[in-house]
């Protein structure tokens, strides 16, 4: 049976023998390295400038090289207000806003919803749950 065989997959064929050797060979052992003690050290000794920090440097030096482009700009002004804190609070604030009225929006349909449900099945038992149970709160 062995003569039916092409050239090709005779040649392929490995012994048992050969792959159990194979198997047992020793691993590869990597030498321990001699511990070293370190001849330098490294820090970092600057504060990292945030993106926010970088805007705020521009606009402050482009307002320094040219005060008269600067509609508002007004010779002896002493005080300068950054907007930017205020307008994150307002766009927090935003969405703070309609994530609380999407989610009075989703609790008024599963209203609704259980409403047509009971209307059509027996809830009787489903009214003297507690109104918590399955509810996961802020803060639990």
């Amino acid at each position: 049976m062995s003569q039916d065989r092409p050239a090709a997959a005779q040649s392929a064929v490995v012994s048992a023998d050969h792959v159990r050797d194979g198997l047992r060979r020793p691993e590869l052992i990597i030498p321990p390295v001699a511990f070293q003690e370190p001849t330098f050290r490294s820090g970092v000794t600057e504060r990292l400038e945030t993106p926010l920090d970088v805007i705020r440097r521009e606009l402050r030096e482009e307002a320094r090289l040219h005060p008269w482009e600067n509609a508002h700009y007004t010779p002896g002004v002493i005080a300068q207000v950054d907007v930017l804190p205020a307008l994150a609070s307002l766009v927090t604030k935003i969405k703070r806003i309609r994530y609380e009225h999407a989610e009075a929006a989703a609790r008024q349909m599963v209203q609704e919803e259980l409403a047509a449900f009971c209307a059509q099945h027996d809830c009787s038992q489903a009214a003297a749950l507690s109104l918590d149970e399955g509810i996961i709160t802020p803060g639990n």
